[in-house]
């Protein structure tokens, strides 16, 4: 999720998903901002197109759910279009079962050859890509794949979540949790209010899961965002 990768350093709003797409799309974002160096992505149980123009020739990616977080290298990174789709979206746009891309992001024309795909490329801009989306003969996601937390009891169920998702029942469990603690303190809440709210044992649960799916404590990834938001040495 953009706005929490990177200790929340992204300041690019949400724009709201069209109607008619809505049904697969969360919603898309434009960021212009020229950034440089490493940035560390979140887990993530949402897919997402993404559009991207840097020193490399343009290209969109189909990038399938995380289940840890990556680090990715922004050197001469001038524009990124993306497009947040809801869990279950890519086997019900693109075929594609979510299990197929789980930690992975493959060239959007290698799974729909489609001219609108070229057309982005050619003229990079939001609605070009809805427009990719637009294309599709997409079907309806199964609703019960966008429960997050829900208890799924059906070893069958489970089984179909994994697959169209790309994640585990409990690890989209573990990830919804992780973001909230990291929204939350963005916000500028207490670590201790944030681990009851979010849904941790307590305080130390919370470290420990962040080192488990961030690679590091709560302070170090929260200070990413402050260092960019902040240039400036740092007074703590």
């Amino acid at each position: 999720m953009i706005a929490l990768d990177h200790g929340a350093a992204s300041r690019t709003p949400a724009l709201a998903a069209p109607p008619d797409l809505a049904p697969w799309v969360e919603h898309g974002w434009r960021d212009a901002e020229p950034r440089s160096g490493p940035w560390r992505l979140v887990p993530d149980a949402s897919p997402h197109v993404i559009l991207v123009r840097d020193v490399r020739a343009p290209r969109v990616m189909l990038v399938g759910a995380r289940s840890t977080y990556e680090d990715i290298d922004l050197i001469g990174r001038a524009l990124t279009i993306g497009v947040r789709l809801w869990p279950g979206a890519l086997p019900a746009l693109f075929g594609v079962d979510g299990e197929a891309l789980r930690d992975r992001a493959v060239p959007l024309e290698e799974v729909c050859a489609a001219p609108e795909v070229r057309a982005a490329l050619d003229r990079p801009s939001l609605p070009a890509l809805y427009a990719v989306l637009r294309a599709r003969d997409a079907r309806p996601i199964d609703r019960r794949l966008r429960r997050e937390g829900d208890a799924v009891p059906s070893r069958t169920l489970r089984r179909v979540v994994r697959q169209q998702v790309g994640l585990g029942v409990q690890e989209r469990a573990r990830i919804r949790r992780l973001h909230l603690a990291i929204g939350a303190r963005q916000r500028g809440g207490a670590w201790a209010a944030i681990a009851a709210d979010a849904g941790y044992c307590d305080q130390a649960h919370l470290a420990r899961e962040f080192r488990a799916l961030l690679g590091e404590p709560p302070s170090a990834f929260m200070k990413r965002g402050r260092s960019i938001q902040d240039p400036r040495p740092a007074a703590w």
